[in-house]
């Protein structure tokens, strides 16, 4: 059984693989999925208000937390900017951070590696891998 340096070492690789085995083909995926929610925010601020009054309303009962009514963000306004915008802030925020991590990710998995540490990471990982599939 390990333990200390030899466990952490060991999880970290589990980590380091499951990161490294991320291809280029998921990298453009999770860019097209960035692409594609902005487009849908953008489609959807593009709706009119006044389209949305008209569809029916639906019966108020309380359905736990699928039955909430969110208030309109656009009436709400912090320290002078509306609420809707104070959230797109937000979630572009959120996303230029996702874009840095990609980036440091790529630096990152490119830096040389020593050939015997390589082993013994390897090692390790596999060793893991083959008590985890035995458990």
């Amino acid at each position: 059984m390990m333990s200390g340096p030899a466990l952490c070492l060991a999880r970290f690789r589990i980590l380091e693989t499951a990161t490294l085995r991320m291809t280029s083909g998921s990298l453009r995926a999770i860019v097209v999925a960035i692409v594609l929610t902005g487009v849908a925010w953008v489609a959807a601020d593009v709706v009119p208000l006044s389209a949305q009054a008209a569809a029916p309303a639906a019966p108020e009962r309380a359905q736990g937390e699928a039955g909430l009514v969110l208030p309109d963000l656009s009436q709400v306004s912090f320290h002078g900017v509306d609420g809707h915008t104070l959230l797109l802030g937000g979630i572009f925020i959120c996303v230029l951070g996702l874009l840095f991590g990609l980036v440091i990710y790529m630096q990152l998995k490119n830096l040389p590696v020593h050939q015997s540490m390589r082993e013994i990471s390897e090692l390790i990982y596999e060793t893991c891998k083959t008590y985890l599939v035995t458990q």
